[in-house]
């Protein structure tokens, strides 16, 4: 199920005032165009731009009024400390080894997306290198060499994937970005070791980093416009 304008109203309508001032304050990175829109609207219909309203000026009093002795206040004992928030860390097993959930609100980082589409850049434009390098040198006949066609594959994906990360997401784009990285760190790490060993120990390697591709993408399906799987928040 897509996430609508209509939903997103419904969903940061019921937020307060001071969390609508947070959501903004954060700028429009960790959300989605879509969501980005319905907050900047919100703050523009409550009259936040930005501020808390200042509190209303008392009624000036008369000037013929004489002056009121002012009454001494009762002592009132100091205000206890706030007790120090906990931040939520943004890692599942860690948020779950200090008790606390991330709050639904609020987008998850795509910190790692970026490092890991860098990398594809550089091994996609590394292996175009390669693959052009090959027929000059081979000619034709490079075309029907397994390793250069399945290096060209893998150079198309990895730029595609680079270049869907600056584009605006999408379900199809989610879909696109969970099986490349989880299959490409299954294939990366299979191909460490040497012909005669085994490779079932970096196989499993790759099979539990790919899991965690999986893992990653699918606590931020909500940032493509899917349903957000809300338990692993």
């Amino acid at each position: 199920m897509e996430l609508t304008k209509e939903l997103l109203q419904r969903r940061y309508s019921k937020f307060s005032d001071e969390a609508l001032l947070s959501a903004k304050s954060a700028g429009p990175g960790p959300y989605s165009p879509l969501a980005w829109e319905v907050i900047q609207e919100l703050v523009s219909a409550r009259g936040l731009n930005g501020h808390r309203p200042p509190p209303a000026a008392a009624p000036a009093k008369p000037r013929s009024a004489p002056p009121t002795p002012p009454r001494a206040l009762p002592t009132q004992p100091p205000p206890a400390e706030a007790a120090p928030v906990k931040v939520v860390s943004p890692y599942l097993l860690v948020s779950r080894v200090q008790g606390l959930r991330w709050p639904p609100d609020q987008e998850l980082p795509l910190t790692a997306r970026y490092i890991i589409a860098l990398a594809a850049l550089i091994f996609g434009a590394a292996s175009v290198g390669v693959v052009v390098a090959a027929f000059v040198f081979r000619g034709q006949a490079a075309a029907w060499a397994p390793g250069v066609q399945q290096l060209a594959a893998a150079a198309g994906l990895s730029l595609a994937f680079a270049y869907s990360t600056r584009r605006s997401p999408s379900p199809a784009m989610w879909w696109f970005a969970t099986l490349y990285c989880s299959a490409s760190a299954v294939l990366a790490v299979g191909q460490i070791g040497s012909i005669n060993a085994p490779r079932w120990p970096q196989l499993a390697l790759g099979g539990f980093v790919g899991v965690l591709w999986i893992l990653y993408f699918a606590r931020r399906r909500e940032t493509y416009g899917l349903a957000p799987w809300e338990w692993l928040y």
